[in-house]
């Protein structure tokens, strides 16, 4: 906190206070926009990993980009620690066996607030929706992009979210 800017200076404390958030100064910051780079890079910081992977994701299918994710996680899980949290609601259609490679790899699997009874859901909203990679405690991803084909756009339009990828030790 030393090094504060004095114009940031009460969002910089109050952030500290409310969460221990520590301003640091060694990050880089990487937007993207499209799925595909997204993607990309994903899948290259995952072959990377030498400690741990865990992701927290909203949508994960079986599908092109569901199955690439999850080779990659299931080929690093015999190296390093893999850890997968995916919302019950938002995979209702991946299959139960979709996640068997990464479990038999020793990766960590858990559905978020599994869903008993479909019926009910309409009633209250309290589904993680968040998007979250950390690798290593070094590298992490957050933003709007779900881990399915479908937000990688067609030929013919393209899907533009919003995702971010930050190395240093804001992560």
């Amino acid at each position: 906190i030393s090094r504060r800017p004095e114009a940031y200076k009460r969002v910089i404390e109050f952030n500290y206070q409310r969460s221990r958030a520590v301003l640091t100064h060694d990050n880089q910051v990487k937007l993207m926009w499209q799925g595909k780079d997204f993607i990309d890079q994903l899948l290259a910081d995952i072959e990377s990993a030498q400690h741990h992977i865990h992701v927290q994701t909203y949508i994960l299918e079986d599908d092109d980009v569901g199955r690439r994710v999850v080779r990659a996680l299931a080929k690093k899980a015999e190296q390093v620690s893999v850890r997968l949290l995916y919302d019950d609601v938002g995979c209702w259609n991946m299959p139960k066996h979709f996640l068997d490679t990464l479990r038999i790899a020793k990766g960590e699997t858990q559905a978020y607030m599994p869903v008993r009874f479909r019926s009910l859901t309409h009633r209250a909203n309290y589904r993680n929706h968040r998007k979250v990679v950390v690798i290593d405690g070094h590298i992490g991803y957050v933003g709007g992009m779900n881990l399915a084909q479908r937000y990688m756009g067609t030929p013919n339009s393209v899907w533009r979210d919003a995702h971010m990828r930050i190395v240093g030790s804001a992560v």
